[in-house]
């Protein structure tokens, strides 16, 4: 999935996001995989959540780090409270973040994606995390886009649920 994602009616580019990696694929001029490097330090750590409005990413992460249940989730929050929240199984080891400020939809600029992955880029030549089946064997895995908006405080919500 390549699908931008929104906050509700916030601007992109003044949500944060939050991705919990300790690592990411280093590219070479191309976009070919040729490494992986600590994200500490560096622009590429996202576990503070920057504004969406300050990245420029095509960018994926590695060795994620899950919440209490195993499952990895990315967020984007609102300065007023309201979250996306883009969630995969334990299979889903991996993340692609992708910014633009040249997105034609909408009226709308800036635009962020963020995609699980069960496998690093260039895993069909690297075998990197490929899932190998039987035949007659299979493999379940599953991941969302679940979100959370925020009321008001006193706002009056009767009758608009």
């Amino acid at each position: 999935m390549h699908t931008p994602i929104r906050v509700g009616a916030t601007p992109t580019e003044e949500v944060s996001l939050t991705v919990n990696a300790a690592s990411y694929v280093m590219v070479d001029d191309r976009l070919n995989p040729v490494g992986s490097g600590p994200v500490s330090g560096t622009t590429y750590d996202l576990s503070t959540g920057p504004k969406v409005g300050w990245l420029k990413l095509d960018t994926a992460f590695a060795d994620l780090t899950p919440s209490r249940d195993g499952m990895y989730r990315h967020t984007l929050e609102a300065p007023n409270g309201d979250t996306v929240t883009v969630w995969g199984d334990g299979n889903y080891r991996y993340a692609q973040v992708y910014t633009t400020n040249m997105y034609p939809a909408g009226g709308h600029r800036t635009a962020v994606a963020v995609e699980p992955m069960t496998a690093p880029p260039n895993a069909f030549n690297s075998g990197e995390g490929l899932q190998w089946l039987d035949p007659g064997q299979s493999w379940i895995s599953s991941w969302g886009i679940s979100h959370t908006f925020m009321r008001p405080q006193g706002a009056d919500t009767r009758g608009k649920d």
